[in-house]
């Protein structure tokens, strides 16, 4: 099973949905994978001690579920659309299956943005250069936000070839 499934390569998946070579069931096993690697509630056992939320970190979080809403609404339409442009068939078949290889590759770019900010915070940390939370809340909110903006992107990129529409 896992041998037929793409994990990285988006275009070969893409151009094997075009083609016809990549049916709805390995579409579905796509869809599967996906799921288990992205619903199924792995996180990692990371405890941060501090001060309890507070005002600040319900603002944080109800503009995060905004910014999110718009992204994911505007971002599902927008992919609809391009489908809809092409042959207009199979738009939850195509979104779910690409979805995997593309949330795969954002992630380890998002990993590696992580090191790289971890490693810019703890340079500003130990030479005692305190940043504001509410900056450190923007950060995140912003490089969710283009984390998810990125996705709807990329999906709307290779639905366009799947659907082989303009």
């Amino acid at each position: 099973m896992l041998k037929e499934i793409h994990f990285i390569n988006v275009s070969a998946l893409s151009e094997g949905i075009a083609s016809g070579e990549i049916g709805r069931p390995l579409m579905f096993k796509h869809f599967i994978a996906f799921s288990i690697l992205f619903y199924s509630g792995f996180s990692v056992p990371v405890t941060l001690s501090g001060e309890s939320t507070g005002l600040q970190g319900w603002a944080t979080q109800l503009l995060l579920f905004a910014a999110q809403a718009l992204i994911n609404y505007y971002g599902i339409w927008y992919t609809y659309q391009i489908n809809e442009k092409g042959d207009g068939r199979d738009y939850f078949y195509r979104l779910f299956s690409l979805a995997l290889p593309i949330s795969v590759r954002l992630f380890v770019c998002a990993l590696l943005i992580s090191v790289v900010a971890a490693g810019v915070f703890f340079v500003l940390f130990s030479n005692n250069i305190q940043i504001n939370s509410f900056i450190l809340s923007l950060f995140y909110i912003l490089l969710l936000s283009a984390f998810s903006g990125a996705f709807y992107y990329l999906i709307g990129k290779y639905i366009r070839v799947c659907s082989n529409g303009s």
